[in-house]
C-alpha cells in the first residue's frame, strides 16, 4: 500500500461492495533502512587569536538520498590524523548546524547523518577547522645598554616563550610615544640602535596580528660623550631651546688636528632630519658659531649630534610650533 509510510500496527479491512460482507485483520508494517547517500556540505572555517568564541558552523547543503527523517550527530577532535571513529561525539548537538562555544586550541568538526530506521551514520560532511593562534609570550627581557655614545647603540633583547613563528613586530613606548620595530623572524629578538629616551613598555605581535600582554619595563637610555675631556664637551651650547625657527650653536673647541665639524638634527628613533658640515677656523681662538634651520620640522623632542674629530656631543632640543 503506497499510503503507508511509517512502520507500526495497521488494521486491514476487505469489504464486498455488493453484499456488504467484510473481514479484517491486524498487520505489522516494517520499513527497511534506506540511508543517505551524501553527507552534505558545511562552512565556517575560522582563524583567530586564542582563546576565542568561534562563529557557528552553518549548513550549506543538507544530506541527500534515502528515505525517512534525517538524524544528525556531531564529532570533533584536536588531532585531524585520527579516523572519525576515534573523534569525540558532541552529545548535545543534534541539528544541521552547530555553535561550538569557546575554544582554547585548534579544533576540527564534522557532521554525521543517517535516515531514521537506519543504524549506521554513513553521511559524512566535510571538515570545518576552527584554528587558534597562540599569543606571543615574553619570557625574558635583557637590557643591553642604558647609556650610549656616538652612533645609536642602546639595546634590548627579548626572549619569547611561545607563539607561532615570525614575523614578529615589537611595540615600544618611549617617552609616551609608540614606536614599532621589526619584522623579526626568531624568538630571540635583538633591538639595537635605540635612540635615547625613557622606555616604559613592550608588546609583541606575530604574523597573524595576535598581541602579547603588555610588559612594563623601566629603561632610560641616555647619551654620553664617547671620549675627550670635559672641557671640550661642556663648551658647546645652543639657543633658543625650545626653538621654533632656528637653533644657534656656539662652541669653544679644543684644537685636535681636525678642522671639520658636523651638526645633525636627529629624532628619537635616530633618523637624521637636518645636517650641516662646516670647517673650524682655529685662528679665531677656536670659537665656532652657526645655526640650523628648523622652521619646517614638526614639533617634538629631538637631539643635536655635534661631531668634532673624536668628540661627539648630543644635546636635547625641543621644537615648538
Amino acid at each position: 500500500n503506497p499510503l503507508v509510510f511509517e512502520p507500526g500496527l495497521y488494521w486491514v479491512t476487505v469489504r464486498d461492495t455488493i453484499y456488504g460482507c467484510y473481514d479484517k485483520m491486524m498487520i505489522e508494517v516494517f520499513l527497511e533502512c534506506c540511508n543517505v547517500t551524501d553527507g552534505g556540505i558545511l562552512a565556517g572555517d575560522e582563524i583567530a587569536c586564542g582563546p576565542y568564541d568561534p562563529l557557528p558552523i552553518i549548513s550549506v547543503a543538507e544530506p541527500t538520498g534515502g528515505r525517512g527523517d534525517i538524524q544528525y550527530m556531531w564529532i570533533k577532535t584536536t588531532d585531524p590524523t585520527l579516523p572519525f571513529s576515534l573523534w569525540t561525539m558532541i552529545w548535545d548537538a543534534h541539528g544541521p548546524e552547530y555553535d561550538p562555544g569557546v575554544i582554547t586550541e585548534t579544533t576540527y568538526y564534522s557532521r554525521c547523518s543517517k535516515r531514521s530506521y537506519c543504524d549506521e551514520w554513513i553521511g559524512e560532511s566535510n571538515i570545518v577547522v576552527k584554528r587558534v593562534i597562540d599569543l606571543p609570550v615574553v619570557d625574558t627581557v635583557f637590557i643591553g645598554s642604558h647609556a650610549t655614545c656616538g652612533e645609536n647603540t642602546g639595546e634590548i633583547i627579548i626572549e619569547l616563550k611561545s607563539g607561532d613563528s615570525g614575523p614578529f613586530m615589537v611595540r615600544l613606548i618611549v617617552d609616551g610615544i609608540e614606536k614599532i620595530f621589526g619584522p623579526y623572524y626568531d624568538r630571540r629578538i635583538i633591538i639595537d640602535g635605540l635612540a635615547p629616551g625613557n622606555y616604559t613598555s613592550i608588546q609583541i605581535s606575530n604574523g597573524f596580528g595576535c598581541f602579547s600582554e603588555v610588559l612594563e619595563i623601566n629603561l632610560e637610555i641616555r647619551w654620553i660623550a664617547c671620549s675627550g675631556t670635559d672641557d671640550a664637551v661642556d663648551q658647546i651650547s645652543i639657543h633658543p631651546n625650545p626653538a621654533s625657527n632656528y637653533v644657534q650653536i656656539s662652541a669653544k673647541l679644543i684644537e685636535n688636528g681636525d678642522d671639520a665639524i658636523q651638526i645633525e638634527l636627529i629624532n628619537l628613533t635616530g633618523t637624521i632630519m637636518k645636517r650641516i658640515n662646516k670647517t673650524v677656523d682655529y685662528s679665531s681662538d677656536q670659537l665656532f658659531r652657526d645655526r640650523i634651520d628648523v622652521h619646517d620640522i614638526q614639533a617634538g623632542m629631538y637631539y643635536l649630534r655635534i661631531r668634532h674629530g673624536t668628540e661627539v656631543k648630543f644635546i636635547p632640543v625641543e621644537i615648538l610650533k
